[in-house]
C-alpha cells in the first residue's frame, strides 16, 4: 500500500517542476531551484487506497502564483476512481536573474555557401 504522505510528496515535486518550467515569474527573472520550500498542505482527503500496480495520474492546477507563495490544488487519480485530493499545496520560493546566453556572432561572408556567395556577387 501506498502511504498518503508520498502521495502528497509527489503532488508537493509536481508542484515544484510547475515553478521550474518557468510558469510563473517577472521579465528577466527566473524562479530560484535553490530557495523553493514545502509550505503546507490543507484540506488533504484520501478516498482510495492504493496498491502496488496502480497507476497514479497526479494534477495540480495553480491557485495563486504571486512571490514569495505559490498555491495549487491537487489531485491523486486511479483510472477514474479519485484516490487523494488537496484544496491548498502551498510553497515558498524566491526568483534569480535570468542568465542570458551570449547571441552567437553572424558568420563572415566567406563562410557562406558557394552558391550563395554567387547570388551574391551577381
Amino acid at each position: 500500500m501506498l502511504p498518503a504522505s508520498i502521495m502528497l510528496e509527489a503532488l508537493g515535486q509536481l508542484a515544484v517542476l510547475f515553478l521550474l518550467e518557468g510558469q510563473v515569474g517577472e521579465a528577466g527573472k527566473v524562479v530560484d531551484h535553490r530557495t523553493i520550500f514545502f509550505t503546507s498542505c490543507e484540506g488533504v482527503r484520501c478516498h482510495r487506497v492504493c496498491k502496488p500496480g496502480d497507476v497514479l495520474s497526479l494534477s495540480i492546477k495553480p491557485k495563486r502564483l504571486k512571490s514569495p507563495l505559490a498555491t495549487f490544488e491537487g489531485q491523486i487519480r486511479v483510472g477514474q476512481e479519485k484516490a487523494a485530493i488537496a484544496e491548498e499545496i502551498t510553497l515558498t520560493f524566491a526568483f534569480a536573474e535570468e542568465v542570458v546566453q551570449p547571441a552567437t556572432q553572424a558568420q563572415p561572408v566567406d563562410a557562406v555557401a558557394p552558391a550563395a556567395k554567387a547570388a551574391v556577387n551577381s
